[in-house]
């Protein structure tokens, strides 16, 4: 797995790539952890290069989401079918926003 973050107007971008499984999970949790501590209020994780993701991974997205609950918002974008079925098979698109690309998730989190 490689994770790539980049800054821009107030949004963190995460761009993940490879599998996220019980493995890698711990590095991304590290890592989103320090961000959110950082004070991160509006993150994207960028899903485009992700071809697997286990429980593992959809926990530590949940964690994010929830730390972000009610100062911020965590989005998913640029999902692989494969990946976004895990995603809506544990329910997480009734508690997160999925885009299809990395541009229209940064578009809804802009202000106005």
């Amino acid at each position: 797995m490689n994770v790539q973050a980049q800054q821009e107007e107030g949004i963190l971008t995460v761009a993940v790539e490879g599998k996220v499984d019980g493995a890698t999970a711990p590095e991304l949790e590290s890592r989103l952890v320090e961000w959110l501590d950082q004070g991160e209020t509006k993150i994207i994780l960028d899903l485009q290069e992700v071809y697997y993701i286990s429980s593992a991974g959809l926990r530590v997205v949940l964690m994010g989401a929830k730390r972000l609950q009610n100062k911020g918002r965590l989005v998913l974008a640029g999902l692989k079918p494969e990946v976004k079925e895990i995603f809506e098979m544990a329910g997480f698109d009734t508690i997160l926003d999925f885009y299809d690309q990395p541009g229209a998730a940064r578009d809804a989190l802009l202000p106005g």
